[in-house]
């Protein structure tokens, strides 16, 4: 036996099947032949729609005769009674290897429906599938799951594949892919499966020669693993992050030690991501694996790293944008607050024009005033001398003069009645010019509250801008780094 290949498997029921008491659907198997000529693993994952109420007995099913098949298979080239060396060799004996898998499988379903009849648990929650269910037809969707299976022997893998999940090689150039053709049906929480009705031509494989291209690991995961990270569905990266870690782990602990570890790990790997149940198995050469650890662990870290900036670029967009509208807002408020005030300072610039113009019209009437008032002083004198000097020298002089000196009174009672309408507008332009002084100091009022509204409202955009411009800066600097890291690769 070849004490460096090694195999395991491991199945744990999911975190949200243990809160919602649904049982573990996903089945494992690992297998080692005792000379060592040959390994086998196999993953099944039971689907979840209540539909398939037997899927957990499905995917024990297909894991069970899968090993046997393989194992027959595998036994068949060691012997060689079978030879896949050329393409179509190949194709014709995978094509019978699956037949037979997918054939026993529903012979497997039809002796458990003979012991167990189809019950009112079956039908409960069976859906569209009830009719059909209880006429007898497509019974085997009862039982429906996935299906992943990896033979090393001699120097080929061969790997099988209906649904989803998936499949990793690890190369001895510290390469990885997933080699089996992808079923683009496989979409979200759609699956192929092995009660499809085409699954004999659906059922995917292929064939790794490891004389053109070492294989140092391969591993199965059931959805559970890769829906665990949400950037995978194109680049896989998480996956093969997770098996690049599970290899290291693999090399630094003993099988037991190993086995305790996935023990403990893998529940918690379901709480924390996917939530599902989680089902891996591998085929690793320890020896090989062991020195592709230093690749391993760098590409943990530049894996680990990317996430990283993901995380705090997503963190970034995520405060910019709940940061924008309060940053817009007080934006233009500053700005409608500065508005505000220029208007006011130029309402207070055109008073100020107002109130000297009323000033200069008050003092250029006050002048006038003043000398239509010496100007009646003087007539009033004038007259009043007049009148005097006539009344003593001539009183009895006629009518004629009499009415001269009336009309001097008259004269002056004009000139009295302008002096007092002179005083009227000087006392209105007072009042126009007290009213104006009244307005702009309550403009003055209102603009040193805009003054304190314009310092508080700067200074508080001023401190949201910075914070702002920070995240903003940040969030800039996380995408420079991720656009450098997809550049470097």
């Amino acid at each position: 036996m070849n004490d460096n290949i090694f195999t395991f498997h491991k199945t744990v029921i999911g975190y949200r099947h243990i809160q919602e008491e649904i049982p573990c659907q996903d089945n494992s198997i690992s297998y080692n032949a005792d000379d060592g000529s040959f390994q086998i693993v196999a993953v099944g994952d039971g689907h979840g729609d209540p539909a398939c109420h037997r899927s957990a007995k499905g995917s024990e099913f297909a894991v069970t005769i899968a090993e046997r098949c393989l194992t027959d298979f595998a036994k068949a080239i060691s012997a060689g009674d079978m030879d896949i060396s050329s393409p179509r060799q190949r194709r014709e004996c995978i094509e019978q290897l699956t037949n037979t898998i997918i054939s026993k499988w529903y012979g497997a379903i039809r002796n458990d429906l003979l012991e167990n009849e189809i019950n009112d648990d079956d039908l409960k929650e069976a859906g569209i599938y009830e009719p059909a269910y209880r006429e007898g037809r497509r019974l085997e969707h009862l039982y429906g799951t996935t299906l992943m299976a990896a033979l090393k022997v001699s120097n080929y893998f061969v790997l099988i594949h209906q649904g989803d999940g998936r499949c990793d090689v690890f190369y001895d150039d510290g390469s990885v892919d997933q080699p089996i053709p992808w079923d683009n049906r496989c979409k979200g929480s759609i699956t192929t499966s092995m009660c499809d009705e085409d699954v004999f031509a659906s059922i995917r494989s292929t064939v790794i020669d490891t004389m053109n291209h070492k294989v140092v690991a391969c591993y199965l995961g059931s959805d559970g693993v890769e829906d665990s990270y949400y950037d995978n569905e194109e680049t896989q990266q998480g996956t093969h992050r997770f098996y690049m870690d599970l290899s290291c782990k693999l090399c630094e602990l003993d099988a037991d030690a190993f086995h305790h570890y996935l023990e403990d790990f893998l529940p918690e790997f379901s709480r924390t991501g996917s939530a599902d149940d989680v089902s891996i198995a591998g085929i690793v050469d320890r020896e090989s694996v062991a020195g592709l650890i230093g690749v391993y662990k760098k590409s943990i870290e530049q894996y680990d790293y990317r996430q990283s900036l993901e995380k705090r670029l997503e963190d970034a967009k995520g405060k910019l944008i709940s940061m924008t509208r309060k940053h817009g807002v007080l934006k233009q408020r500053l700005a409608d607050t500065e508005l505000t005030l220029n208007k006011a300072l130029d309402d207070r610039k055109k008073m100020e024009c107002d109130i000297n113009h009323l000033i200069l019209k008050r003092e250029e009437l006050s002048g006038q005033a003043e000398v239509a008032k010496f100007e009646l002083e003087a007539y009033r004198k004038e007259a009043q001398e007049a009148r005097c000097s006539v009344e003593e020298r001539y009183q009895s002089i006629s009518s004629a003069i009499r009415l001269f000196v009336d009309e001097i009174t008259a004269g002056y009672s004009r000139k009295e009645a302008d002096y007092n309408q002179m005083l009227e507008k000087v006392i209105g332009y007072n009042e126009q010019i007290k009213e104006m002084e009244d307005k702009i100091s309550l403009q003055d009022g209102v603009i040193d509250s805009l003054k304190q509204e314009l310092s508080e409202a700067k200074e508080e955009f001023e401190g949201y801008d910075k914070t702002f411009n920070e995240v903003e800066a940040e969030f800039q600097q996380v995408q420079e780094k991720i656009s450098n890291l997809s550049l470097k690769e």
